[in-house]
């Protein structure tokens, strides 16, 4: 989280808050890391057709649920 030292480990599935707080994303899918970067990077590999944040579809993408 920002302004923190050290490392701060979160856990959430919103993703606004995942967006507000955190410097870099681990997403993982079944127990499998599918994903390690950072919020941008996550939301650059947004597919969806803008119903959803940048971020979500991004997420979605990483973790096989994107809609085309």
């Amino acid at each position: 989280m920002r302004g923190l030292t050290g490392t701060v480990l979160m856990s959430s599935h919103v993703v606004e808050d995942v967006e507000d707080l955190a410097d870099r994303v681990l997403v993982l899918d079944g127990g499998r890391l599918v994903f390690d970067g950072t919020t941008d990077r996550l939301a650059g590999l947004a597919t969806d057709d803008g119903r959803r944040s940048r971020l979500e579809s991004g997420f979605l993408h990483v973790t096989g649920q994107a809609v085309s």
